[in-house]
C-alpha cells in the first residue's frame, strides 16, 4: 500500500449466532435496535411481557402483537390457548370440530365449558329449553327419568303425593304412588305408606 494512501477500518458486525449467545434464554436480538427482546411463544403475545390471550382469544405463532379472536359463538377453555382447534362451542351448544356450525343443546339435555358435547340431564333433574349450560334439579321428594325435559316429568316419591307444586308425606289411611294418594281399605296404614300391600287391615 503507498505511503499517502489511508485505510477504513468497517466494524465487524457479529453474527446471529453470536447475538443468540449474548441474549438471555428465552430471547432474541431485535434487528432493528440490537436490543435483546423475549421470545413470547405461542398462547401469548408481547406487551411489556409475554402475556397469556385471554380466554376466548388463541396465537398460534410466537411473538404475535395481538391474539386472534376466536370464530362467532366460540370461546375457549381457559387462557393462553395456543391454536384455532382451542376454540369450542358456547355453553350449551355444540360441534364435532371446528369446522362445523355450532348448534343448541336439545331440551333434556346441557352443556357446560367442561364437556365436549350435549349430555343427557341426569336422575332428578331436568332442562326445559334448548341451549342450557346446566340441570335444574326437580322439586324436593321427587325424581325424573335421564334426559327428562320438562318440570311434569318430575314424579313424587313412593310414599308422597303431588298437592300444588309440592310433594307431601301421604296422609295415614293411605298409600302414594306416583304422586299420587289413594285412601286404603283400612285407616290403620301410617303417613308415608308407599304401597296398597302396605294398608292394615282394620281391626
Amino acid at each position: 500500500t503507498p505511503e499517502n494512501m489511508t485505510t477504513e477500518v468497517v466494524a465487524m458486525v457479529p453474527s446471529e449466532s453470536a447475538y443468540e449467545q449474548v441474549c438471555p434464554f428465552s430471547s432474541r436480538v431485535n434487528n432493528r435496535t440490537g436490543d435483546c427482546v423475549r421470545i413470547c411463544p405461542e398462547g401469548t403475545f408481547v406487551s411489556r411481557e409475554c402475556t397469556p390471550c385471554p380466554v376466548g382469544e388463541f396465537s398460534a405463532n410466537p411473538e404475535q402483537i395481538t391474539c386472534d379472536r376466536c370464530p362467532l359463538g366460540r370461546t375457549t377453555r381457559s387462557t393462553g390457548s395456543k391454536a384455532r382447534d382451542s376454540c369450542i362451542c358456547q355453553v350449551g351448544y355444540e360441534s364435532p370440530n371446528i369446522s362445523t356450525a355450532c348448534t343448541s343443546c336439545l331440551a333434556g339435555q346441557y352443556r357446560n365449558i367442561t364437556l365436549d358435547l350435549c349430555t343427557s340431564c341426569t336422575y332428578a333433574k331436568f332442562s326445559a329449553v334448548r341451549g342450557a349450560e346446566s340441570c335444574e334439579l326437580c322439586r324436593d321428594n321427587s325424581w325424573s327419568p335421564q334426559g327428562s325435559n320438562s318440570p311434569s316429568k318430575c314424579i313424587c316419591n313412593p310414599g308422597f303425593y303431588l298437592l300444588g307444586d309440592v310433594c307431601k308425606e301421604c296422609e295415614a289411611g293411605s298409600w302414594c304412588t306416583d304422586g299420587n294418594q289413594t285412601a286404603c281399605a283400612s285407616s290403620l296404614s301410617p303417613n308415608g305408606t308407599k304401597t296398597r300391600d302396605e294398608c292394615l287391615c282394620g281391626v
